[in-house]
């Protein structure tokens, strides 16, 4: 969502609506999953919930994290994934 943005120089209020309307959609779809049982998709459906919402807080408040991860922190881009330390192209820049 982040590149989009970006490439379509959209309003950021905009995409904070759209992070918490895709959170939206996916607390639907966990939901959805818990009823039928499979309690590992409904976890997954969830982290992405909790993932959509703080990349909503961090660029309505404009944090430092956020404008790093937006390339918008004087730093260089970089991405979410990087800075919480899970993003498997960034593991090699780091060793």
């Amino acid at each position: 969502m982040d590149l989009i943005a970006s490439a379509l120089e959209l309003d950021p209020k905009a995409v904070v609506e759209a992070r918490l309307e895709l959170a939206e959609k996916y607390l639907g779809e966990a939901e959805e999953r818990i009823v039928k049982g499979d309690a590992v998709q409904a976890s997954e459906k969830l982290c992405k919930v909790v993932e959509e919402c703080v990349k909503a807080l961090a660029q309505h408040y404009a944090t430092p994290e956020h404008q790093a991860a937006s390339g918008r922190g004087g730093g260089g881009p970089s991405c979410w994934g990087r800075l919480r330390g899970g993003c498997p192209r960034c593991w090699g820049s780091r060793r």
